[in-house]
């Protein structure tokens, strides 16, 4: 079966799937003090406890630059590629594909054994750096082999600097704060990789390596505002 939404169905079959998954396996363990309403405005005080308590107010911004970074890199690759190349959808989807091998890559063997070796901080700080390089050399070098094999490196880096930062968030509050700080950090997540995809439409019109150039920086900024965090 050939179509363009195709992905869209079989991510939806992989969502059902993973959710009867979690249903009949997952065990909660969190036993709520109090019962509690929902409340959809609770999500805005979440993520004002990101930028409002000292303890995580600078990872907060460390974290909102990684997250503009890699919605500008990852969303504008395509178009790229696209563009320059003249890549087909299959040949898009190899492209994604390669990414996802640096993804299992990072979580299943180097994450793991750079953790033991390493504070979170200084394994942050490296792999943003190298990110940047690499993206870097993505945005000034537009060559097609560039393109297949930093998409692979930045994706292992990246994922290795995502949780790397989300354990530092965790580690930095009480038991009790945690789900309130890892909804907040989600939510300074959302919004920017929303403020990257937003942004793309004029960095794209002025140059379409523009956002990869900017992805660099953004990266970069974030490994150096990482030395401002206290070592211990």
């Amino acid at each position: 079966i050939h179509s363009i939404v195709l992905p869209f169905f079989i991510a939806a079959a992989i969502a059902f799937i993973n959710l009867i998954w979690i249903a009949i396996v997952y065990q909660e363990t969190y036993i709520p003090k109090r019962k509690s309403p929902i409340r959809l405005l609770k999500v805005f005080s979440a993520f004002l406890f990101i930028f409002k308590d000292r303890r995580v107010r600078l990872l907060g911004a460390v974290y909102f630059l990684l997250l503009i970074g890699w919605g500008l890199y990852v969303q504008q690759s395509p178009l790229i590629v696209e563009k320059l190349y003249h890549f087909s959808p299959r040949m898009i989807g190899y492209f994604f594909f390669v990414l996802g091998i640096g993804f299992t890559a990072a979580m299943l063997f180097l994450q793991p054994m750079l953790t033991k070796h390493y504070r979170a901080r200084n394994i942050y700080i490296v792999t943003t750096l190298i990110v940047a390089m690499v993206v870097f050399i993505l945005g000034f070098f537009p060559f097609v082999s560039f393109e297949w094999i930093g998409i692979f490196f930045v994706a292992i880096f990246f994922v290795i600097a995502y949780g790397g930062i989300l354990s530092m968030v965790s580690d930095a509050v009480t038991a009790d704060e945690q789900g309130q700080a890892m909804g907040g950090i989600g939510a300074v997540g959302s919004l920017a990789f929303g403020f990257a995809a937003l942004s793309l439409a004029y960095f794209s019109t002025v140059n379409i390596l523009l956002p990869i150039v900017l992805a660099g920086i953004a990266y970069f900024a974030s490994g150096l505002l990482m030395l401002k965090h206290k070592k211990d």
